[in-house]
This record gives C-alpha cells, structure tokens and sequence, in this order.
C-alpha cells in the first residue's frame, strides 16, 4: 500500500517486486490470453472499486483487444483500458525507464500514455510548472502572512525527499515571525506524500493527521515532532522519514492557515490538503480539487510491466473520507484565491490578538 501518484503521471514510492528477467532464447511463445487473464485477475483482487465493474463485458473487450499480441507491448492499450474500466481517475499503466527503453527498441516510438478522455476536473497546468517552496511574506493589515507554494515531487530517492522536506520546513521556520501562513497546493499534481507531511509537520501539529483506508484495515499518518510515521491497525509503527535540521515552531500548530486548491490539486496534493481538514484555525480557497484522493499500489506482471491500482481510499483526522476530493471552504477564482486567503489569515490574526 502506500503509493500515491499524480493523476496520469506516477511520481510516488514504488513497493513492487523486483522486475523479472528477460525470457531466454527458446522460450514458449507469448500467450497473450493467459497474460491478460493475469492482468484481470490482478486488478479484480486489488482494485478497491472491483465490486463496481462489471467483469464479465469488461473481460470479453479487453480480450478482444489484446488476445492476439504476439508480445506483451501490443497488449499494453488493453490493459490501459483494463485499469481505466475501474473509473477511479487513478490507476494507471506504468513501466519503468528500463522497460520503456525496451518499448522503444521494439516499436520504434515512445509508449505514449493516452489522456483521460473524461478527468473529473479542468485546471490551468501554469500551477504545477512553478518553483516552490518559494516563501513570500506580505504585510496585510499590519499582519505578516507567509505564502509557501507546495511542488509536486518525483524524485524518491531518500536524499531527494530529506532535501524536499527540508527546504519545505525551513520556508516555514526561518525569517521574520508569520502570524499565518498561506498553503499554496495550487498545481500540485501529487508524487510522494511523505515528504509534504513531514515538511508542514510544524504547522499540522504532532499526533494523527489521517490516514489510509483499505478494503482490510488501513493505517494513520503521524507527525511527532521531526518524525513521519505509518501506524497500522494493530498499532505497529513505521518510520517513513525522520527531518534533520528540524526546529521547532512555538504555537505553529495554532497559527491562521489557508490553503489554496483548484482542479490540479490531485493524489498527494489531494492527501496533503486532507492532513489539514478537521485542523483547528484552517480555510481552503481556490476551486474543488481533482478528485484523486485515493492512494495507490504497484502490481508487477510477468513482463515487468507496473499495474498501478488504487486500493485505498483516505481520511482525514477526524475520520471523513473524500471519495470525490474537496470543496473549498472560499470557492474563489484561483487566480484570486492569495489575495482572499492572505486577507482571511491576517484577520484571524488580528482576531487572536485584539489587534
């Protein structure tokens, strides 16, 4: 469990098996039914939404697609139709750099991956090229309010996501003191969660912040102090990172907080806006968010191919779950939604202090 990817484009912590060797010289010719009876039977045992497909129509059209590749690669538009019959707007076909090269020798062009014909929101994509975290402090009403855009992420390498955290913590941390701070998740297409978690620590306060739901369990997601943790039902704990250079911020779980969405907030954008839901002294702004708060797993095939399937669904501290992602609090134009945000934590600030 444990993956989260952006929306169409996996960014997230891969839990796979190791992909399999190249068949040799000799082997058996590729039985393209029997693969794609693999496909179906992965996705059928996985797929959080199994129960609402209807298998038997769905079976018959993806073997009508793919039964007579005589490689796996002329099977891969099936199975892109395979997890897009699931209708969550998340699962998707991956293949690793290794086997994309190996796509491209044998095709001679790119594996392209074919855009949702029907996303579940619209978005401007000049949210998601900015830099972040890019603090920015304004001076509203006599108030200092920090604005710090949250990036997606794709790089999961373990130095990459202490470094991510990291520049994210000491945005918030470091200069002047903020009264509040405006959370920009405008753009942010997902990638890995943990280091979003782990980064805001200061801010979502330590102890349960949400969690995973699965068809058997699930877990919590724990801040305690500099610490990110996964805590399963049966109350086991695991680390998944531990900040260095963290310092603490006095009062930072307390302070104003708005965070900005719109339609590119997706996946682990998604999840991190949800960490915030139920927080006391908090707004969303902007427009309604993807609708990709689930999180997703990798399953491998034969070939080395990557089936990415949601099998979870996530809550927020208080136990509400997004099924369609969130509504804003301020349903504001995005391109509006800093100046309405600065404005609301600069008057909860001055609310705090009499001002």
């Amino acid at each position: 469990m444990t993956l989260i990817f952006k929306y169409g484009l996996p960014l997230l912590l891969l839990t796979v098996s190791p992909a399999p060797a190249q068949m040799p010289p000799g082997a058996p010719a590729f039985d393209a039914p029997a693969y794609l009876d693999e496909a179906i039977a992965t996705v059928r045992e996985h797929a959080l939404f199994a129960d609402r497909v209807d298998w038997p129509a769905v079976s018959g059209r993806i073997h009508r697609l793919g039964d007579k590749a005589t490689t796996p690669f002329d099977t891969y538009p099936a199975l892109v139709e395979l997890v897009r019959a699931l209708g969550d707007h998340h699962s998707f076909l991956q293949l690793s750099t290794e086997r994309a090269a190996m796509y491209r020798a044998a095709k001679g062009h790119d594996f392209v991956y074919p855009p949702d014909p029907d996303p579940p929101r619209r978005y401007d994509p000049r949210f998601a090229r900015r830099p972040g975290p890019a603090p920015a402090d304004t001076v509203v009403d006599g108030q200092r309010v920090r604005s710090v855009v949250v990036t997606a992420n794709g790089d999961n390498a373990p130095e990459a996501l202490q470094r991510y955290a990291l520049a994210l913590h000491r945005a918030l941390v470091t200069g002047p003191r903020a009264c509040g701070y405006v959370i920009d998740l405008r753009g942010n297409g997902g990638g890995n969660m943990m280091p979003m978690l782990a980064g805001l620590g200061v801010l979502l306060g330590n102890g349960p912040v949400g969690g995973f739901v699965a068809k058997e369990g699930g877990e919590d997601w724990i801040i305690r102090r500099n610490l990110l943790l996964l805590r399963s039902a049966q109350g086991s704990e695991q680390v998944t990172l531990r900040l260095t250079g963290w310092q603490p911020m006095a009062d930072g779980a307390r302070r104003p907080v708005a965070l900005l969405i719109d339609g590119g907030t997706a996946s682990s954008g998604e999840l991190t806006a949800i960490a915030f839901a139920g927080r006391a002294n908090m707004a969303t702004f902007g427009a309604h968010s993807f609708g990709a708060s689930t999180a997703t797993s990798g399953f491998r095939l034969r070939d080395g191919a990557n089936l990415v399937i949601v099998d979870s669904q996530v809550r927020d501290r208080t136990g509400r779950r997004y099924p369609d992602g969130l509504a804003p609090d301020h349903a504001t134009d995005p391109t509006a939604a800093p100046e309405a945000a600065r404005r609301w934590v600069a008057a909860r600030c001055r609310s705090a202090t009499g001002a």
